[in-house]
């Protein structure tokens, strides 16, 4: 198994330790008194849209699991007295850690109340929601805790992803709330292209799980389900810009996100660099594992290149799909460059 993809994979176990701390970490939201005011559109606190998100949030990953391994107890979310004592299990029979890292990664970027489906984000039900930031810290240093990782890292990956969007965009603030519009775009993209892997996500509550975080996980779960990996590989999912791995030849649904959403593609290179500079090399050491990491990623930037020169045939017709897979590349290449 190519060893970039490994990397960033997690097994269905590891899975659904991921998907029980994304709800666990809503869950505790939802109970906390609306803080964020604007005093331009003045908002009246509504918790009760946060609970609708959780339930659907909830129900879509259950879903999700549900379709990965109908039979087994990895199928459920966990709840979160649960969560702490599943990782030590887990932990016991894994041969590294850095699935722990990726795990926290995800938690760390994780912002939950984007839309689930095209009717939420047509109506905005869910606009003007805030994940509050007290809360927010309070749980990270909790799963960082259960994890067993020092609690530093929820900083510094933060810290990291907004550094290497600042370098490839030249800002960060404003880029970070298109990111977050760029997945929602990207997951809408694949769930209505048209082609067979949209009849794989379309299937019920897979929407919300495609989205589930800024790592498009369950895209991820995707592909390497279409490209002959799945379970039997060992790989649940992508996580942690993994995704971009994924790019170019075989890889139908990172080609639909490069070609529809750059946005979704910054995110996914800004989340790369944290693996690769804070984990693959500040942690662990790594060097052998980083540079086929940057070698698989070369190859993506040169299939997406071909596709490029593909569509230029037909320039008029596939205008925007040229001009979302340029910027897609140029995003790449400085994260490659730096």
């Amino acid at each position: 198994m190519n060893q970039s993809l490994a990397t960033f994979g997690l097994t269905k176990e590891q899975l659904q330790i991921l998907f029980s701390l994304e709800c666990h970490m809503v869950n505790k939201d939802r109970y906390v008194k609306e803080r964020f005011v604007d005093h331009i559109n003045p908002l009246v606190a509504d918790n009760s849209k946060k609970s609708t998100w959780y339930v659907a949030f909830q129900r879509n990953l259950s879903n999700y699991l549900i379709e990965q391994s109908p039979e087994d107890k990895w199928n459920s979310i966990l709840a979160p007295e649960e969560i702490h004592q599943r990782i030590i299990q887990v932990s016991a029979t894994s041969d590294t850690e850095m699935w722990k890292y990726l795990i926290l990664l995800e938690c760390v970027l994780f912002r939950p109340y984007f839309p689930m489906n095209e009717a939420d984000q047509k109506d905005k039900r869910y606009n003007g929601l805030r994940f509050d930031t007290e809360t927010r810290k309070q749980s990270l240093s909790v799963i960082a805790a259960w994890l067993e990782v020092d609690v530093k890292y929820v900083e510094r990956f933060e810290n990291s992803f907004k550094k290497n969007i600042k370098k490839m965009t030249g800002y960060w603030n404003k880029v970070l709330i298109s990111v977050s519009a760029g997945v929602a775009a990207a997951v809408l993209a694949v769930v209505t292209c048209g082609s067979s892997i949209a009849a794989f996500f379309a299937a019920e509550g897979l929407y919300g799980a495609a989205a589930v975080s800024s790592g498009l996980a369950a895209l991820g779960g995707g592909a390497i389900a279409v490209g002959g990996f799945g379970m039997a590989g060992g790989m649940a999912v992508l996580v942690g810009g993994g995704v971009l791995l994924g790019l170019g030849a075989g890889g139908s649904v990172g080609m639909a996100i490069a070609s529809t959403s750059p946005n979704a593609v910054l995110g996914e290179n800004a989340k790369l660099w944290v693996v690769l500079k804070e984990i693959v090399m500040g942690i662990f050491n790594d060097t052998k594992r980083a540079q086929d990491i940057i070698s698989t990623l070369a190859d993506k930037i040169m299939a997406l290149k071909e596709e490029i020169a593909l569509l230029k045939v037909q320039q008029e017709v596939n205008k925007e799909r040229i001009k979302n897979l340029e910027k897609s590349v140029c995003y790449m290449e400085k994260m490659m460059k730096a």
